[in-house]
């Protein structure tokens, strides 16, 4: 209603994005580091991370990413098995 658009508004002025841009950046950062510090599946992070539908949660991760969390997970166990080697 109302009362949330007001403070919608009022925090975009002073944060300089939405109240649902924050929440989904917050989750998305929860989300990577599940991702880069358990074995949890996808969609265990995706649940606990707050959302219902592992494809919206793969869309909005590609977003503030730049990948799919499968991807991701990818990535990270690529870098740490390039370090292992190192080592």
């Amino acid at each position: 209603g109302g009362n949330f658009d007001y403070m919608n508004r009022t925090f975009k002025k002073v944060t300089g994005q939405t109240i649902f841009r924050y929440l989904n950046r917050v989750r998305i950062q929860a989300a990577k580091e599940l991702i880069e510090n358990s074995d949890l599946s996808l969609t265990q992070i995706c649940s606990r991370v707050g959302y219902e539908s592992l494809t919206y949660f793969g869309r909005v991760f590609k977003e503030f990413t730049g990948v799919t969390p499968s991807q991701f997970r990818r990535q990270i166990r690529s870098r740490a098995s390039d370090r292992r080697e190192v080592l």
